[in-house]
């Protein structure tokens, strides 16, 4: 464009601006609607975004979930079995449920050891009792079906177990997190003596020593030594007093496993009796005392710890004699 052609277009655009009327501005009641009306569209529009970008965030979140869920959902890989428990004593039939091997009848002579994935069942005159394998004992009344998921976790279907955590090895060999799964609540081990039952849509826990922690909709809290704590499936709890000896315990007893007493003191033999059997010791004199600690025991006890209490301490100066509550030791002769 030449200099001629710009000053034209210039005075072509000052006569078009001269026709060209001012613009009107808003009264100020007006304009202050104006503002009110753009900035509530403004946040409109802002809510708008946020809710895209949380609906966005919330989807990514789900995708992820989705994915996790989808792959617990998955059937497991092939896993190796793991041993969790021995047999040290089996009473009536036995069976062991396998998933690819099918039904075994136990033989009392060559008991297998109990691996992870497998399921016993004991018959209506059966019990067994298995040392687990971090050194706690867990027992098996009759009619008992239970499922060995892992090193930690056991499914109680039906009828009633025992476990005893035993030393403070066992204990920090993860008896601690020893929990029994079963329909109606979880019951974990806290580090103690307790017995759980599955009958008849109900859940019964009994402690003997310690607590336990029971996980479940109808009941979410922790049970201590003395109490029964009774859960059904369409109602509710109750807690009540139950003491750790009586004829609700004595099927532990009857399994109990074999202990040999070679090279061990009477002391040691009267705790295990104290233990299996619930009952605290009282020795009636010091000179009792004295000697259950010093004099030593011989052979192998495979009969229930109260009738061994009747049967080896003849051949000693002491006397036992079990009340209720306790189990009381004395000198043959008179207390010195």
């Amino acid at each position: 464009m030449n200099e001629e052609q710009e000053l034209r277009s210039e005075e072509a655009l000052r006569v078009l601006f001269e026709h060209v009327s001012r613009r009107l501005q808003p009264p100020v009641a007006d304009e202050e609607e104006i503002r009110k009306a753009v900035h509530a569209e403004w946040r409109l529009s802002a809510r708008k975004r946020r809710r895209r970008n949380q609906f966005m965030y919330w989807a990514l979140a789900a995708s992820v979930m989705l994915a996790v869920f989808l792959g617990l959902r998955l059937p497991p890989g092939p896993t190796t079995p793991v041993m969790v428990a021995t047999i040290e004593k089996s009473i009536g039939e036995i069976v062991l449920r396998q998933e690819e091997a099918g039904d075994l009848i136990l033989s009392h002579d060559q008991p297998p050891n109990i691996m992870t994935g497998q399921t016993i069942v004991t018959g209506v005159d059966a019990g067994l009792s298995l040392m687990w394998f971090n050194g706690g004992s867990l027992r098996l009344d009759r009619e008992t079906e239970l499922l060995f998921i892992s090193p930690i976790v056991v499914e109680l279907i039906t009828g009633r177990i025992y476990f005893d955590s035993g030393s403070v090895a066992a204990k920090n060999a993860g008896g601690s997190s020893f929990a029994v799964n079963t329909d109606i609540a979880i019951v974990r081990h806290v580090g103690t003596q307790f017995m759980t039952r599955v009958f008849d849509h109900v859940l019964t826990v009994s402690i003997r020593e310690g607590a336990v922690s029971i996980e479940g909709s109808r009941y979410d809290g922790t049970a201590t030594a003395g109490e029964r704590v009774e859960i059904q499936t369409d109602g509710g709890y109750v807690i009540d007093a139950e003491p750790g000896f009586g004829d609700q315990w004595k099927w532990i007893e009857a399994i109990a496993p074999p202990m040999n007493l070679n090279g061990r003191t009477i002391l040691e033999f009267l705790n295990w009796v104290s233990r299996e059997s619930g009952r605290p010791l009282k020795f009636e004199s010091a000179s009792a005392k004295t000697i259950a600690a010093s004099e030593e025991l011989r052979g192998i006890v495979d009969v229930e710890p109260t009738r061994a209490l009747e049967i080896f301490l003849q051949t000693t100066d002491l006397i036992a004699e079990t009340a209720d509550d306790v189990i009381s030791i004395r000198l043959a002769t008179a207390d010195e």
